[in-house]
């Protein structure tokens, strides 16, 4: 009797572990899908399997976007029942039949589940999906090549959502430029009578080549909690994970029609132009154009060069272009702006040639035109001091000097241009070698005629000396050290005064000549550094020291040491 009693109570102590005999289901949270949605896979393991799913067959055809675990126990008439969950958020790779294989759970397996993808139309320009929708549009399918297409991408949302990603569209046929337009915005739109929340973002697109232009489908991931939205919500299900696709987004790009010049397709443009220094033009002076080219659909990388041709008779010296891309709400506008300083070379008339733009207007599909006119520029004088013989300049000592005419905009120098920005040094210095050696040349022809037998004057009281010379040099006064350097000239050689820098440093010579046009370069560019003070303190007082050994009065050793007829046999 014992004996039985005790069969009977260990009987009854195995009854409640009964339950816990191993036992796996399976399910999906909905059955077919469209190929751009997720689904959500259940796995419920009753009793004690002993494992963990094992879930490495089902990456043939699925992305694992996400995935969770939960467990409970239950006891109802003394049965103790115990539940594990595992939830898998499937994105499938593509449309079809999809035979989810038994998966196995310790030694259980779950039961095989045959999914519905369906395929994706790709007529429609937008998806929808509880509560979302996401669209990627163009203002145009048919762009010429090279044409601003204004591509945008819009999710609208009535629901909320949390950690929401949404990817940027992709060129995957046929090639061309594609970059963010401005920033995004957001904003609401009512729709059927619902109010929708709307993220925007644009971009630009511009076709290099004609034929199929095809953006990628933009993917928009975000994951909903049940009831609302609310992290606390009573519900018990868990988050879950969306997936939406845009639909792709094809252009047919058409090719150039014929044209002229380069192919230049926008919806508007505007060609400017500015002159400077046209009144009163003067041979040696600059003049300087500028023009400007305004494209409406064009990025200023993509704009041609406009000042092609240089007119005969001048020098020119362009700055480097200055480019520009202005964003809006019709899209991109590029702007390229050229400028050109011109030194004439001689008097007389110079032509400059007008300026045609051909342009394809995408509005109207026909060619245009824009354009400046060109200019004809009369030239006064000649360049200086090039052409100013020096025999010209001998005049009485009481008449005005040139150094006495200059003003502190405007030193003895002047014939040298001020174009601080431009960099033509080049051409400057070869300007200042051939005015020393012209005014040389003319210089040594007018002693020709003198007879070389001008006697120097001893320099009258009061004119400056070489301190006076230290101190403007040390002072970086321009003006101040011309008017005492030509003082002292004057009075030097009062019977043929120098009438400019230029005579004074030909008849000191070479080294004086080069200390003074490296002043005036420093003076003319405005450079912030210290002048040459030292070399022009000896190279003036070695002219000094020249002149005062009775040199007749020229500065300069004599061509030939003979007497002056046969000097005059030897030219």
């Amino acid at each position: 009797m014992v004996r039985q009693a005790g069969i009977f109570l260990f009987l009854a102590l195995l009854w409640p572990l009964a339950g816990l005999a191993g036992q796996i289901e399976a399910y999906l949270d909905r059955n077919p899908v469209a190929e751009d949605e997720t689904v959500t896979l259940t796995i419920r393991a009753t009793g004690d399997t002993g494992g963990t799913p094992q879930i490495d067959a089902l990456r043939r055809d699925f992305e694992i976007v996400s995935q969770a675990q939960s467990s409970s126990f239950q006891i109802i008439n003394g049965r103790v029942s115990r539940h594990r969950e595992w939830q898998f958020v499937l994105a499938p790779r593509h449309a079809g039949t999809i035979t989810i294989p038994p998966i196995p759970v310790g030694d259980e397996y779950s039961p095989a589940i045959r999914l519905k993808v369906e395929p994706v139309s790709s007529s429609n320009t937008a998806r929808s999906m509880e509560g979302f929708r996401l669209e990627l549009l163009a203002d145009t399918q048919r762009p010429w090549v090279g044409q601003q297409v204004l591509v945008t991408l819009r999710l609208y949302y009535r629901v909320d959502f949390d950690k929401g990603e949404i990817g940027e569209p992709e060129i995957a046929e046929g090639k061309g430029e594609l970059r963010p337009l401005g920033k995004e915005s957001r904003y609401r739109k009512d729709i059927g009578g619902q109010t929708w929340l709307v993220y925007e973002k644009r971009y630009l697109l511009i076709p290099e080549q004609p034929g199929r232009l095809q953006l990628n489908p933009v993917e928009f991931k975000a994951v909903r909690y049940p009831g609302g939205g609310s992290l606390f919500s009573p519900s018990l299900a868990l988050p879950r994970t969306l997936r939406l696709h845009s639909a792709p987004l094809a252009l047919d790009v058409q090719p150039a029609p014929p044209h002229h010049g380069d192919w230049l397709p926008a919806r508007s443009v505007r060609l400017e132009q500015n002159w400077e220094g046209t009144t009163n033009a003067r041979a040696g002076e600059p003049v300087t154009r500028t023009i400007t080219l305004t494209a409406e659909g064009l990025p200023a990388n993509r704009l041609p060069e406009l000042l092609r041709e240089t007119p005969t008779g001048v020098r020119a010296y362009p700055d480097k272009p200055v480019l520009d891309d202005q964003e809006g709400a019709d899209g991109i506008t590029g702007v390229r702006r050229e400028q050109v300083t011109y030194i004439p070379e001689h008097g007389g008339e110079i032509h400059f040639p007008e300026v045609k733009i051909y342009w394809w207007n995408t509005k109207t599909g026909r060619e245009e035109v824009a354009s400046v006119p060109g200019l004809t520029l009369k030239v006064t004088g000649a360049p200086a001091p090039a052409t100013r013989p020096a025999a010209a300049a001998t005049q009485a000592p009481a008449s005005t000097p040139a150094a006495e005419r200059g003003t502190d905009s405007a030193p003895a120098l002047a014939a040298v241009p001020d174009i601080k920005a431009k960099g033509p040094w080049p051409w400057i210095s070869a300007a200042l070698a051939t005015g020393w050696l012209l005014t040389l040349l003319a210089w040594l022809r007018s002693r020709k005629r003198t007879g070389g037998k001008a006697e120097p004057a001893s320099p009258p009281s009061g004119v400056p000396d070489s301190s006076e010379v230290k101190r403007a040099c040390r002072d970086r006064d321009w003006r101040r050290l011309r008017n005492a350097l030509m003082a002292w000239g004057r009075s030097r050689w009062p019977q043929d005064p120098p009438h400019d820098l230029y005579t004074l440093g030909a008849r000191c010579g070479a080294p004086l000549a080069s200390v003074l046009e490296e002043i005036n370069r420093l003076e003319a560019t405005g450079e912030d550094r210290e002048w040459p003070c030292k070399a022009l303190l000896e190279a003036f007082r070695a002219c000094k020291k020249q002149n005062a050994q009775g040199n007749g009065g020229t500065g300069l050793p004599p061509l030939y040491p003979a007497s002056g007829a046969e000097g005059e046999g030897r030219s």
